[in-house]
Parts: structure tokens; C-alpha cells; sequence
């Protein structure tokens, strides 16, 4: 289902709506490119992302809010917040190396909407429009999938014993919870990777 937040920021108010998609596997990674471009009028950001590599809705949020304070705070390293929340979502700061882990591509399967803007209804409905032309919404969202959490720490970096840290389970909505906290750390960190 759809999640709409209000993003932290001083002067105004930001609102991202997200939800994990099923691809029609007859859409083309170009036309899921063009259908963000065409979406984004009117709204500051629509970035679609590969879901394989996306531990949890906190993983979205956080990769969404650092984007946000890196485009306010004048530290962006990439030209547009689009490009930003990828960077931020794979924990990467270099741009081809980001699309790598979380772009869409031929081989995606299930995606990220992410849609940034100034008022719900318009982030919603730009939501909605992007789930209907690309397939339908995924439930459970980020089901949590032994093997894909194996990857995610593999991808971010993160050994069992940072996991244990924060859970010995091994209910796989248990670690998923343990290992998104782990990626959210790394996500708020690619502001300051050198």
C-alpha cells in the first residue's frame, strides 16, 4: 500500500509517496524512464528504483530525507534529487555505481515509486498514475526474502554480528527489521564518504 510522509524541512512543507510495484514485465527500462520524466511535472522529484536491494519502507524514507537535506543544505553531488535519492538509497556516492545497485533494469522484477512534492493530493495522485501504467501495487511490500536480506548485507557491507547487535532471531521479518536499521546507518552516511 502507498505510504505518504512529511518530510523534515524549515520553510515549507515536502511530502514523498512511495509503494513497491510488480513490473509489467512488457514494459521496457526506457519506458519506465519516461514515464518518471513525464510525471515529474509539478512535483520536485519522482525517482524509480529497483526494489531487489531495498531493505524497507525506513530504507525509502531515509534515502529520501538525506537526498532532501543534501539539496537544502547546497551538498548534493548530483545535479537533480532524482539522481540524489538514488545515490543516497544505494549508499553510494558515485552516480553509475548507485544505478548499478538500485536502477532500473531489464532484470527488474518489483520497484520503488517515489514521488516528492508540496501537497499530498498531488504526490498521491502521481502515485497512483505510476502504479497503474507500470502493474500493480506488491503486498506484502518489501516482503522480507532470506535470500534477498543475504544480498542487501552484502551490498551494504553489513557481517552477522552487527545484525546480532541489534537481533539473534532468525524470523525473517525480525532480521529484515535488524538489517534495514543497519542500512539506514549507511544510508545517512554517504553525505560524508569521501
Amino acid at each position: 500500500m502507498m505510504r505518504i510522509e512529511q518530510l523534515v524541512r524549515e520553510e515549507e512543507d515536502l511530502f514523498v509517496g512511495f509503494v513497491e510495484v510488480l513490473l509489467n514485465p512488457e514494459i521496457s527500462k526506457d519506458d519506465v524512464v519516461q514515464m518518471a520524466q513525464k510525471a515529474s511535472d509539478g512535483v520536485e522529484a519522482v525517482q524509480i528504483l529497483d526494489s531487489r536491494l531495498i531493505a524497507d519502507e525506513n530504507h525509502v524514507l531515509s534515502a529520501v530525507q538525506n537526498a532532501v537535506n543534501a539539496s537544502r543544505g547546497g551538498y548534493m553531488e548530483s545535479r537533480s534529487l532524482e539522481v540524489e535519492i538514488a545515490m543516497y538509497a544505494s549508499g553510494q556516492r558515485q552516480i553509475s555505481r548507485a544505478f548499478e545497485i538500485v536502477g532500473v533494469s531489464s532484470k527488474t522484477e518489483k520497484a520503488v515509486i517515489v514521488v516528492v512534492g508540496d501537497d499530498t493530493s498531488t504526490v498521491e495522485a502521481r502515485v497512483n498514475s505510476l502504479v497503474t501504467a507500470l502493474g500493480d501495487t506488491a503486498s506484502p511490500q518489501f516482503q522480507p526474502d532470506t535470500n534477498r536480506l543475504v544480498e542487501i548485507m552484502d551490498t551494504f557491507g553489513i557481517d552477522d554480528a552487527e545484525v546480532k547487535t541489534i537481533t539473534t532471531s532468525t524470523d525473517p521479518a525480525e532480521r529484515q527489521d535488524a538489517i534495514a536499521k543497519c542500512v539506514v546507518g549507511r544510508v545517512s552516511l554517504v553525505a560524508f564518504d569521501t
